[in-house]
């Protein structure tokens, strides 16, 4: 069965994000500048999966998170690296990361970040484009974390400085295509 969990991101959430048509502004600087949008079993997956956001760097974001559930090595981070990278780490127990490397993300444009696990590969891309992959050894160990949107889970300090807008989760390793 196939099934999509659309994060829809309310101002209200938060009293220090602030919504840029529909989407969310975070500020680094500001301890409150994230989303908590809670636990909740529809969007915990565990075998297939795909995580995606469009994000919108406003200055250099090294260890800036886009969105995680990370607790205890379950659960997963997707999240700014070194030079702007991107990387997302799927807890299995331990951790197993992949990273963009020389691919980063530009500052002051629009760019859409995805991260994909068929139950054997897992594979980041950034504007459709696949920039890296590898292999797992084991599906990702589901998190009791909320579902945090601009901030780790459980590492905190580690806030998004720019836009996030319509993230989203499915229970499917969506293809290039359905991504693009």
């Amino acid at each position: 069965m196939r099934h999509t969990y659309l994060i829809l991101l309310f101002c209200a959430m938060a009293n220090s994000v602030l919504s840029q048509n529909g989407a969310i502004k975070l500020n680094a600087s500001n301890t409150d500048s994230y989303v908590d949008a809670g636990y909740n079993e529809d969007y915990v997956t565990e075998a297939n999966y795909t995580y995606q956001a469009w994000i919108y760097l406003e200055a250099a974001n090294t260890n800036g998170y886009i969105m995680a559930t990370e607790d205890d090595q379950k659960g997963f981070s997707f999240r700014m690296s070194t030079n702007d990278a991107v990387e997302f780490v799927h807890g299995i127990p331990g951790w197993h990361t992949i990273n963009s490397g020389e691919v980063t993300v530009p500052v002051k444009t629009w760019t859409h970040v995805a991260a994909t696990y068929d139950g054997t590969d897992l594979v980041l891309l950034i504007n459709g484009e696949a920039v890296a992959s590898n292999q797992p050894s084991e599906p990702m160990a589901v998190s009791s974390q909320n579902l945090i949107i601009g901030e780790g889970a459980t590492w905190k300090d580690r806030r998004f400085t720019g836009i996030i807008d319509n993230v989203q989760i499915w229970s499917e390793a969506r293809s290039k295509t359905d991504i693009e």
